[in-house]
């Protein structure tokens, strides 16, 4: 090739050369790189990842981490599409670059769906992931540990919470008493009548299943306050129009507002209606409605003191007997 060939003729001849041996590696490269059935991608870092289930364990307790190698591409930002509890699926997916923010606003569990996009030969590839996270709702619970007390036939309401568990991780179990979920943590307790002391033991349930005792607690259980006899809303000591007296045709029994009892219901069983001065005595019959007797006193009771006495009984089927005295005007 090179044979009586001037010296500047031969540098061409090895430049040409030289080109011929650059295209051979790069066709034998192309026909290598089309034979790979795998995935091909860009990437120029190699870092470790560490990660894990969850980022907070309780005492005694343990923590799964792995650590894997993560490949990526440094030059280039990542496009990422995802939806959040209700918006995930793909139609409602938002577009985002780099980082997702996840909200916390509204506490209990979220679910994140999604793709990251992943260039291979140079086309982007969506590829699909999924994440869960929960959202705590921050607390502070007051205790009164010489206050606590139970019903008797009343829905006491009960509510747990423990560090480091979510509402629907939290479980209650009681012994002289029973227990019902209504959500969220809380509980309903009913206890019969009779017993004298409950106890209600909380327990956490750990992300692999296994259940941590969280505590008991005693309570003293007691019969239902008495309640007060209304008339409208008369009670004894009060007054009462003559006008605003014989449009009642009835009395009630309920806790005085104080009581911090919103669902107790007590249920007149009899009772009698007497006017000072008046000959004759009405009848109060079930449900505290009074008979035609007692309405026909309660018009002639002007300037006069009424008396009426029930008896009623409570959630804790004790009887009572309740008394209203009032002054019609």
């Amino acid at each position: 090739t090179f044979d009586h060939a001037p010296i500047v003729a031969a540098a061409a001849m090895f430049t040409s050369l030289k080109l011929d041996v650059k295209n051979a590696e790069s066709t034998a490269a192309e026909y290598m790189l089309a034979k790979v059935e795998a995935p091909i991608f860009v990437f120029n870092k190699i870092e470790p990842l560490p990660f894990a289930g969850s980022s907070y364990i309780n005492q005694g307790d343990s923590l799964g981490l792995r650590v894997m190698v993560a490949a990526y591409d440094s030059n280039e930002i990542a496009r990422i599409r995802y939806g959040i509890d209700a918006d995930t699926l793909p139609e409602k997916w938002s577009e985002t670059s780099g980082t997702v923010y996840l909200g916390g606003r509204n506490p209990g569990q979220h679910n994140v769906k999604g793709a990251i996009g992943v260039r291979e030969r140079g086309d982007m590839k969506w590829k699909p992931w999924e994440y869960s996270y929960t959202v705590g709702q921050p607390t502070g619970v007051v205790a009164l540990p010489e206050m606590r007390q139970l019903y008797w036939g009343y829905p006491n309401i009960v509510e747990g919470t423990a560090s480091g568990f979510p509402p629907d991780r939290i479980s209650l179990s009681g012994t002289g008493c029973r227990l019902t979920a209504m959500g969220n943590g809380k509980f309903k307790v009913t206890v019969e009548r009779g017993i004298r002391t409950a106890s209600i033991k909380i327990s956490g349930r750990n992300d692999d299943g296994s259940v941590v005792n969280l505590g008991s607690h005693d309570f003293v259980c007691k019969p239902m306050p008495p309640a007060t006899v209304y008339l409208g809303r008369t009670e004894s000591g009060g007054t009462m129009s003559l006008q605003a007296a014989t449009h009642q045709n009835k009395v009630r029994v309920a806790l005085d507002p104080s009581v911090p009892l919103t669902n107790a219901n007590y249920m007149i069983i009899s009772g009698e209606l007497r006017v000072n001065g008046v000959p004759g005595n009405g009848t109060v019959n079930s449900g505290g409605f009074f008979d035609d007797s007692a309405k026909r006193l309660m018009r002639q009771a002007k300037n006069k003191d009424v008396t009426i006495e029930v008896k009623y009984e409570g959630p804790d089927h004790i009887r009572h007997i309740g008394l209203l005295k009032f002054k019609v005007t």
